[in-house]
């Protein structure tokens, strides 16, 4: 599969397919349904930005010294640059495959 998979939903703003007429609780429902509020609460409420440790070490790692970086070890690559250049480690989770941060709020 393409490495950037790209889900379009279509929503329709009624029923009965009228032009310029917008039912706001048709819409809700189909959001529901296509699990789009529940993909907004979750980021909004934890990770939503999200880097594989390739994208991240390949773009970080050269601001940490190299003697700290290994070749071929690009999870712990990410964790020295994490843990060197970021004092909260609140701020960021490890998964499997990605690393996940928290977003900033806004002042």
């Amino acid at each position: 599969p393409p490495p950037f998979l790209t889900f379009i939903r279509c929503i329709k703003p009624n029923d009965d397919k009228e032009p310029f007429e917008f039912v706001p609780t048709r819409v809700v429902q189909q959001l529901r349904a296509c699990g789009v509020i529940e993909t907004v609460r979750i980021s909004a409420a934890g990770y939503p930005s999200r880097w594989s440790y390739k994208e991240f070490e390949s773009r970080y790692s050269v601001l940490v010294h190299s003697k700290r970086i290994r070749k071929g070890e690009t999870v712990d690559n990410c964790r020295v640059v994490l843990s060197s250049l970021v004092n909260d480690p609140d701020k960021y989770q490890f998964g499997k495959t990605k690393i996940f941060f928290r977003a900033e709020p806004v002042s």
